[in-house]
């Protein structure tokens, strides 16, 4: 479970109170359980206020379900692992994802689904998010030869 609040916005000067402030907040969870836990404590902050007068609204402007480990999904991991060993390309790794990806849908409507099976790179969703270039050939080979194989 992880929240990153990446916008924070408020104030027109600095010696001033704000009459207002935002925060813009994103929040991955593994599973329901997960995602139940942030909304009940995030709501639990905003109904807390010490000062008289403050209020806090919350909006939910965004949500995907869960990427839950399912067994299709690792069938399908383990078939498409078959595939590269048949055709002499190296073999990938299974990771766990930390939530939040389109993904989510298909797997949630039994379609078995990977994630995360494209290039190599770092830095996912941040300023220095990057692939490495030289992976494009060998991520190209992979997706042809599961294309052909499925």
């Amino acid at each position: 479970l992880t929240c990153n609040c990446g916008v924070i916005t408020g104030g027109t000067v600095a010696n001033t109170v704000a009459a207002e402030c935002s925060f813009l907040v994103d929040i991955r969870f593994a599973n329901d359980e997960q995602y139940n836990y942030a909304v009940n404590k995030v709501m639990e902050v905003a109904e807390h206020s010490t000062i008289p007068g403050c209020t806090c609204d919350v909006e939910s402007i965004s949500q995907r379900p869960a990427m839950e480990l399912v067994d299709r999904n690792i069938a399908l991991f383990d078939r498409i692992c078959e595939i590269y060993a048949d055709n002499g390309i190296h073999a990938i790794t299974a990771n766990k994802s930390r939530g939040g990806s389109d993904a989510a849908y298909t797997t949630q409507a039994g379609i078995p689904t990977l994630d995360s099976v494209g290039t190599d790179g770092s830095g996912t969703h941040s300023v220095r998010e990057k692939i490495r270039m030289a992976s494009l050939a060998e991520s190209a080979k992979r997706l042809a030869s599961v294309a052909a194989e499925l």
